[in-house]
C-alpha cells in the first residue's frame, strides 16, 4: 500500500464529487455529523483560522476516488456549495445511499454559500486548501485503513459489521437490510448487525450464533449465497406480520411489545426458520404464538406463576438484557414448547429443498429435454424441478416426486396446479370455440 501527502482546493474536491469522480464506497458508515459540527466546518473554511483535517482518498484503477476518510467533511462542503443539487446528485449517483439521504434532510438547515454577501470570501472559499493523502492499494488494505482511522470516533459494531461484510457479503446484507423497516429498527448500525445475525444463522442453519459482532462475523465466514439472502428477506417479511399482528392484539405497553425490536424479531426469526413455515401458515401462527407466549407473558402481571417454564425462564432470560443469547440453554428450554406447538401446524417437510444435479440431469433425460407441461423444448440452462407432490405439503425432495418444467409451466402448475398431480398444460382447440 501506497500513500502520497499533498493538498487540494476546495473548488476542485467539490468539482471531482460533481463529475463523479469521487464517490462513497460501500464499507463506509453513514453520516452523522449534527447540524453544530456543519457549522464549524463551514465556518473554520470562511474564516481560514482552522485546519479542517486530512482527508484520505483511495486512488481506483480508472482514475476515480472512493472516500476513505472524510466523507462527512466532502459531502457537507458539496451540500453548501450546491445547496439545490446536493439531494438529487448524491441519491441518483448512490441510488439511496445515507448521502443522499442526509443531503435531503439538511437541504435549507444552514446558510448557503450562494447567498454569501462578500464575493472575495466567497473566491476565498473555494481556493481553500485541504490537505489530502492518496492511497493506492488492494480493496483489503484501504478496508483496514479505514477501519484504523476511526480511532477518534469509534466505529459502532453494526458499522464495523457493515465495512468488513464489503465483499462478499455486502450484496446480501443490503437485501436483508433494506427489508429491515427503519420505524421498527431505528438505528443504521442496529439494523446492519441483526441482518448480519440473520445472515449468519441463516447460511449456518444454527439458532446458537450470537447476536454479536464476533458471533456474526464467525458463522458468516468467506462464503456468500445469494438464496440465503432471499430466503432471509422472505421471513423477515413473515416475522413482520407476525409482530404487527401480536403488537396488535397485545398492545405496544404489553410484555410482548415492550421487547427490543431486536429481540422481538429475532425470536420469531428463530420460531419461524426452525419450523419452515410460509404464508399460509401465519394465521395459526399468530394464534399459537398468542396462546402459548403472548398471553402467558401478560398474565405474569398478575400472578407468579411457578409452575409455568415459560412465565419464570423468560423473566430472566429476556427482561434484564437487552438482547437475546441465543446461544444459552435457558433460549431452548423456554422457546422448545412453543416450537413443538407449531410443528404439530405445520406438515413435516423434507429437509433437502432443491433437487440435486444428479436428479435434475436424470430428470431432463426421462422428459427427453421437453417441458412435461407444453412439451416445449427446454432451455439446457433455464429449467425447473417441480414437486409434484408440493414440497411444503410433504413432498419428497427425490427423482419419483420430480417433473421437469419450463419457468412459465413451473409457475402455472403452482398457480392452477394441484398437490400429487402431475401437471399438463391443456392446449384449446380454437374450432371448437364459439365466435360470437
Amino acid at each position: 500500500m501506497k500513500i502520497t501527502s499533498g493538498q487540494l482546493s476546495v473548488d476542485e474536491l467539490v468539482r471531482r464529487i460533481s463529475t463523479k469522480r469521487m464517490s462513497i464506497p460501500d464499507y463506509q458508515r453513514p453520516l452523522v455529523w449534527p447540524n453544530n459540527k456543519k457549522r464549524l466546518l463551514i465556518d473554520s473554511v470562511i474564516n481560514a483560522k482552522y485546519c479542517i483535517g486530512l482527508i484520505y482518498l483511495h486512488k481506483l484503477d480508472d482514475g476515480t476516488y472512493h472516500i476513505v476518510d472524510g466523507q462527512q467533511r466532502l459531502i457537507n462542503l458539496y451540500a453548501y456549495m450546491h445547496p439545490s443539487e446536493a439531494s438529487v446528485r448524491w441519491t441518483s449517483a448512490n441510488d439511496g445511499s445515507p448521502a443522499g439521504e442526509w443531503a435531503t434532510k439538511c437541504k435549507g438547515e444552514f446558510f448557503p454559500w450562494e447567498d454569501l454577501k462578500d464575493q472575495k470570501v466567497r473566491d476565498s472559499f473555494g481556493d481553500a486548501m485541504v490537505p489530502v493523502a492518496e492511497i493506492e492499494g488492494t480493496t483489503a488494505e484501504v478496508i483496514e485503513q479505514f477501519n484504523r482511522l476511526q480511532g477518534g470516533v469509534g466505529l459502532k459494531q453494526g458499522e464495523i459489521l457493515h465495512s468488513k461484510m464489503c465483499d462478499p457479503w455486502y450484496p446480501m446484507l443490503t437485501k436483508v437490510l433494506d427489508a429491515l423497516s427503519k420505524k421498527t429498527f431505528k438505528t443504521w448500525h442496529k439494523r446492519t448487525l441483526f441482518a448480519g445475525y440473520i445472515l449468519a444463522m441463516s447460511e449456518k442453519r444454527n439458532v446458537k450464533i450470537k447476536l454479536n459482532l464476533g458471533g456474526v462475523l464467525e458463522g458468516l465466514g468467506t462464503s456468500a449465497c445469494e438464496d440465503v439472502a432471499e430466503d432471509a428477506v422472505k421471513l423477515l417479511g413473515y416475522c413482520e406480520m407476525v409482530d404487527k399482528e401480536l403488537l396488535r392484539l397485545n398492545g405496544k405497553d404489553s410484555k410482548y411489545g415492550k421487547y427490543q425490536a431486536e429481540t422481538r424479531y429475532t425470536i420469531l426469526y428463530n420460531l419461524l426458520y426452525l419450523t419452515k413455515v410460509n404464508k399460509n401458515h401465519l394465521e395459526r401462527v399468530v394464534a399459537v404464538l398468542q396462546e402459548h407466549f403472548a398471553l402467558p407473558l401478560e398474565s405474569a402481571k398478575l400472578t407468579e406463576d411457578k409452575r409455568s417454564e415459560l412465565l419464570t425462564s423468560s423473566k430472566g432470560l429476556l427482561f434484564k438484557r437487552k438482547t437475546v443469547d441465543f446461544s444459552s440453554s435457558a433460549y431452548h428450554d423456554v422457546f422448545l414448547p412453543i416450537r413443538e406447538e407449531l410443528w404439530k401446524i405445520i406438515p413435516k417437510r423434507d429437509e433437502r429443498r432443491a433437487f440435486s444435479s444428479e436428479d435434475r440431469a436424470k430428470m431432463y433425460t426421462e422428459a427427453s429435454g421437453q417441458c412435461e407441461g407444453c412439451r416445449a423444448a427446454l432451455d439446457p440452462e433455464c429449467w425447473e424441478a417441480h414437486h409434484v407432490e408440493y414440497w411444503e405439503k410433504g413432498g419428497l425432495t427425490e427423482l419419483s416426486n420430480g417433473q421437469a418444467l419450463c419457468v412459465s409451466c413451473h409457475k402455472e402448475a403452482h398457480r392452477s396446479g394441484e398437490s400429487k398431480v402431475k401437471y399438463t398444460k391443456t392446449a384449446v382447440d380454437l374450432s371448437k370455440v364459439a365466435v360470437v
